[in-house]
């Protein structure tokens, strides 16, 4: 379900995106979506969430960030391989309160880093 909302953002933009797009896109019946999701705003936070929970992931798999320049690769390393999810996000119709969480993400990210690069 979070492939086919995605892709019917990317084909719709965010605010368009409808129950019948997603369900149509995922091969689904709107009971299934229902088991999962209580409605669209809820699989779109699941998805953002989920987003963040990786990247601080594919950061800790890296071990102990040694240098400002491997931490910023892998970073960005992340971030190109989910192209398409961020594009469709902090589009000017994507999530504001996603683009409020990465931000404050992003920032507690780099004063961590700041943090080991004084060790």
């Amino acid at each position: 379900m979070t492939d086919a909302y995605i892709e019917c953002a990317c084909q719709k933009g965010l605010c368009n995106v409808t129950l019948k797009d997603v369900c149509e896109q995922a091969d689904i019946y709107r009971s299934t979506f229902y088991a999962y999701f209580k409605n669209l705003d809820e699989l779109l936070l699941c998805i953002e969430n989920k987003f963040l929970e990786d990247s601080s992931q594919v950061l800790k798999k890296t071990g102990s960030i040694q240098t400002d320049e491997t931490f910023a690769a892998v970073l960005i390393e992340y971030i190109l391989s989910q192209k398409k999810l961020l594009l469709v996000l902090l589009a000017s119709s994507g999530s504001t309160r996603f683009l409020a969480k990465y931000k404050n993400y992003l920032k507690n990210l780099l004063q961590e880093s700041r943090h080991l690069g004084d060790r």
